[in-house]
């Protein structure tokens, strides 16, 4: 996940990117417009870019999807495929399925491991959506997010302690790829992560 605060000179020339939009950790700094510039900017490396996420509000889906569907149109004129953050109570009728290539799970976790969310993933899924989920720092919150169908997470967990943390995260990575799940995502059987694995 890369945000207008990190400079474009650390993109590899292969590994896939996401644009984070940077509102979250920066809020009196963000604009939709420096925003879209930072896109213009990136637009070299678009082509492995997931997804461009439009700003959000923690916890509100109403004002997210204030803020959001009026950018999501422009960030496609840019090239890149758009993602909406899910936040509490956004439901499926309510989203606005066209107007996005990816679903992005934010908001607490209370909401990111309720059964409304989960329904929110199946139909993305259902569409050929592709599925992020935030704030995975641990195997249980990675094994959940495999669990209701997400393609990918991000985390800080690398961020603290990069040299240690590595083999940890490459263990789990090697974990969840040779013990696959027991369940598909639309047949959980009540799986919930610890509360404390956030």
């Amino acid at each position: 996940m890369l945000t207008p605060q990190i400079s474009s000179r650390r993109m590899s020339e292969d590994v896939p990117w996401a644009a984070d939009n940077g509102r979250f950790s920066n809020p009196r700094k963000y604009t939709d417009e420096k925003f879209l510039a930072w896109l213009m900017k990136m637009q070299p490396f678009r082509d492995r870019c997931l997804f461009a996420v439009a700003p959000d509000t923690f916890g509100d889906a109403e004002a997210t999807l204030r803020d959001s569907v009026p950018l999501l149109p422009r960030i496609r004129e840019l090239g890149y495929r758009t993602a909406i953050v899910a936040q509490p109570w956004m439901t499926v009728e309510h989203t606005p399925w066209d107007l996005i290539d990816a679903l992005f799970v934010g908001g607490p976790n209370e909401w990111q491991h309720s059964h409304q969310l989960e329904s929110l993933v199946r139909e993305a899924k259902r569409r050929g959506l592709w599925v992020h989920m935030g704030r995975v720092n641990g195997i249980k919150r990675m094994r959940y997010a495999m669990s209701i169908g997400c393609d990918s997470v991000d985390g800080t967990f690398l961020k603290f302690g990069p040299d240690a943390n590595m083999p940890r995260l490459q263990k789990w990575l090697d974990s969840l790829n040779s013990h696959p799940m027991l369940w598909d995502d639309h047949e959980r059987k009540g799986y919930r992560p610890a509360k404390e694995d956030v």
